[in-house]
Formats: structure tokens, C-alpha cells, sequence
């Protein structure tokens, strides 16, 4: 009885370790390094040129990834929003349509009424740079341009100021 209870132990204490090391590799592997910059040059989602992150150096910014068909995206928009208009410009933000068509996001965003600049990831280079997997995800930048935090998920209001906090 007692070995019985020892192997199931062993199994249990060997199976967690597994576990535990396959996630710390996975976590490692999504994680971004902490000397990227935000540089892409990306096009405007309403056609009228091009926005360019590396301009944006001075002041944090966050970089919102969404697209029309995800309701979490669309939900967490006017805290963007809020966050965007309450900094007095010492706050960049650029929404990012993503995994849509260009044409979609824009009525999602002008339907919601964002005021932040937004901007189309072609061939989804800055999305697959921050290993965005899923919507919505936003990357959060310090103001020297370096990358602070990859968020996954939806960010209600509450969350996101503590985040941008961090920034400054």
C-alpha cells in the first residue's frame, strides 16, 4: 500500500514538473525581448498615409491589435479611447486593424468612435514581430521606443490604466 502510494506521488510529482517546464518554455517563447523597438511603418486604415511608430518616440505608446469580427476588440475600444483623450497627449495610441479586411475594421472603429489614429498591419509583419496570437493583443511601449509588454486578451479600463501607469 505504502510503495502504491509513493509511485502515485512520484507520477504525480514528475507529471507536474513536465508541466510546469513545457509552460516556462512556451511562456519564453512568446515572450518579445525587451530591446525591440517600435518602428513599423505602417499604411492608415482610412488610405491617407502612412504611420510611422519610431515618430511616435517621446511619449509611451500602446499598440492596439484588432479586427471587426472580435467582440473583444470592439468592447475594450472606448477605454482606448479614454486612456488616449485623458493623457492630454502625453499618451500615443494606434489601433491596429489586424486579420480583417481594411474596409471592415474602419466601420467598426468609426462605429465606436475612436479618435486614436489607426493603421492596417500589411502581411501582418508588426502582429507576427510581437508573436500575437489571437485577438485582441496590445503591445505596450515605454517613451524611448523600447517594448515594455505584450498583453493577450481583453483589457478593461481598470487593467489598462494600471498598465500605462507603468509606462511613465
Amino acid at each position: 500500500m505504502r510503495i502504491r502510494s509513493w509511485v502515485n506521488g512520484a507520477i504525480a510529482t514528475v507529471l507536474l514538473s513536465t508541466i510546469a517546464v513545457a509552460g516556462v518554455i512556451v511562456y519564453r517563447a512568446h515572450q518579445v525581448p525587451a530591446t525591440q523597438y517600435a518602428t513599423a511603418e505602417l499604411p492608415s486604415l482610412d488610405g491617407q498615409g502612412t504611420i510611422r511608430l519610431a515618430a511616435l518616440r517621446g511619449h509611451p505608446l500602446v499598440v492596439n491589435f484588432f479586427a471587426s469580427w472580435c467582440p473583444a476588440c470592439a468592447a475594450e475600444m472606448p477605454a482606448f479611447d479614454r486612456v488616449y483623450r485623458d493623457s492630454g497627449g502625453k499618451l500615443d495610441v494606434v489601433g491596429v486593424d489586424e486579420q480583417d479586411m481594411p474596409a471592415d475594421g474602419l466601420d467598426l472603429a468609426r462605429h465606436v468612435g475612436v479618435s486614436y489614429p489607426l493603421a492596417f498591419d500589411r502581411g501582418n509583419r508588426l502582429y507576427k514581430q510581437l508573436h500575437g496570437e489571437g485577438m485582441p493583443i496590445t503591445a505596450f511601449y515605454r517613451s524611448d521606443g523600447s517594448l515594455a509588454q505584450v498583453y493577450d486578451g481583453a483589457l478593461d479600463g481598470g487593467l489598462l490604466d494600471q498598465i500605462v501607469r507603468t509606462l511613465s
